[in-house]
């Protein structure tokens, strides 16, 4: 089971970035099937904290990780999820996020960042479908009133804390194998904000301009 939509070469440097961090746990928003969180149940090793807002796909996430007992499912608005389990008894001190609940007509992603970033001491956050400035051959998600980017990002998280650091995708969309990928940030919340650039496989990560 891989997770991350499918797509290899961000689910490499997802993996990398856990062990890089010595994240104590990884916090999905958006359920859907399961699959993103049996990926990080087995690949991770470290407890999963799962939400969706959709009584239908909380079934059938529930079918699909009935394997994957130390997956912790909730039934739940995000930021509410959120702001139950960004408890450091729970999550432990240096969590990550895969921030991906935004398929609906809201967009609770800001409100999800701000509840980490009040929350949470250290964090590595992941987001999807991301706008990539660079290469906007990257899919991205974009709603009538904002598009998922930098400028949300700093009118959020950026807004309420100056220890951040924000990496995007540097390597070609037709590098994943079904030559197609979809965008996603990087933010490094209260902790050691550098990564190595020239070595593999950050070097797929370019950091992104400050606010």
């Amino acid at each position: 089971m891989l997770g991350f939509n499918f797509e290899y070469v961000r689910s490499y440097i997802f993996w990398r970035l856990h062990k890089k961090n010595q994240c104590t746990s990884f916090v999905e928003t958006g359920t859907l099937y399961g699959n993103t969180a049996g990926y990080a149940h087995r690949a991770f090793k470290t407890p999963v904290f799962t939400s969706e807002i959709s009584g239908t796909y909380f079934k059938v996430g529930k079918v699909n990780l009935l394997w994957a007992k130390d997956v912790n499912r909730y039934l739940s608005d995000s930021p509410d999820f959120l702001r139950e389990v960004c408890n450091s008894k729970l999550i432990g001190e240096r969590p990550m996020f895969w921030l991906d609940a935004h398929w609906y007509e809201s967009l609770p992603l800001a409100e999800e960042l701000v509840v980490i970033g009040k929350q949470c001491q250290s964090a590595t956050i992941l987001i999807d479908d991301f706008y990539v400035p660079w290469d906007t051959d990257f899919c991205y998600d974009e709603y009538p009133s904002a598009r998922i980017d930098l400028d949300l990002v700093y009118s959020s998280i950026g807004a309420i804390r100056d220890d951040i650091a924000v990496f995007l995708p540097s390597y070609k969309p037709e590098q994943e194998p079904y030559e197609k990928a979809t965008g996603f940030a990087v933010i490094l919340v209260g902790q050691d904000l550098e990564l190595e650039l020239d070595q593999f496989p950050f070097n797929l990560l370019s950091q992104a301009p400050s606010s």
